[in-house]
């Protein structure tokens, strides 16, 4: 398993971002371990408004449901 961190919160359009998410191992024994083995890093966030056909199902494209539990 594992636990991800986020920090360097910068405040964009009314709403707290992280501008880093680390990626670290975690176990119940010993929770979060080691370093990170992984890193996200955000910059120039905003927020935008998508033009209309940003989510139009492409031609020949199907919908699959949700996998059941």
């Amino acid at each position: 398993p594992h636990c991800a961190t986020y920090d360097g919160l910068r405040y964009v359009d009314g709403a707290w971002l992280p501008s880093r998410i680390r990626i670290w191992n975690w176990s119940a024994d010993r929770g979060v371990f080691g370093e990170p083995f992984g890193e996200v890093l955000f910059g120039d966030m905003a927020f935008v408004t998508p033009p209309p056909d940003a989510f139009v199902r492409p031609d020949g494209a199907r919908a699959d449901p949700l996998p059941t539990p």
